[in-house]
Parts: structure tokens; C-alpha cells; sequence
């Protein structure tokens, strides 16, 4: 059963992925090959949370891995709109660290036009 679905959205070199449901072990496959697909065309990734209200480990492994992927490809994986649940568990596990993690999706698209440090 899949818990999860992902919308996308081109703007410029940045591709929005829309993530909506549950992104928990059972339902990791559809959003990692999302993830990975966006990764391989080269493209910078904002993945807006906005509708995800649940999340567990698989799920932050999932999005730790494919930045720390990009990164080795020179691209960049942001988060955007996280739900207050989410925040709290991406602090507690110190993420922002790996990947940016922005308010809105104006600012990661502002971000994203940038050299990746």
C-alpha cells in the first residue's frame, strides 16, 4: 500500500516535488524513485513537506541519503514547509546540517540559484 504521492513542478533549474501522506518504510519506494529520477537529470530538488503529516526513519534516511548523493554530484536537495512534527524530529536529528531546510519555497528557490558551498 502506498502512503505516499509525488506532484512535480519545473522552475528553471529546480525541480519542486510535492510530497503528500505518510512517508514511512512501507511507502518510501514511489518518493525515493522520484527523488533519485530528479537527482540523475541533473537538476537542483525542493521537496515541499507541506502535505506529509507523518514521517519515520525510512523516510528521513531516505531524503539524507539522496542529498548527501547530490551533493556528490554537485546538486542540491532542500526541504521546504515542514509540518511542526517533522520540524521537531529534522532538529532532533540535526539535519539542517546535511540539508537546508527553508520556511518557504521562495527561499529555497532563492538558495537553489546559488553555488552549493
Amino acid at each position: 500500500m502506498n502512503d505516499v504521492a509525488v506532484s512535480q513542478r519545473q522552475i528553471g533549474n529546480t525541480l519542486i516535488l510535492d510530497l503528500t501522506g505518510k512517508l514511512t518504510a512501507t511507502a518510501t519506494t514511489i518518493a525515493q524513485q522520484a527523488l533519485e529520477t530528479a537527482m540523475n537529470r541533473g537538476e537542483h530538488i525542493v521537496v515541499n513537506l507541506r502535505g506529509v503529516e507523518y514521517m519515520d526513519r525510512r523516510g528521513l534516511d531516505i531524503l539524507v541519503l539522496t542529498s548527501q548523493q547530490g551533493r556528490k554530484k554537485g546538486r542540491r536537495l532542500s526541504l521546504v514547509n515542514l509540518h511542526p512534527y517533522i520540524k521537531r524530529v529534522f532538529e532532533l536529528a540535526d539535519v539542517s546540517r546535511i540539508m537546508p531546510v527553508y520556511e518557504t519555497e521562495t527561499a529555497a528557490l532563492a538558495a537553489a540559484a546559488h553555488p552549493i558551498p
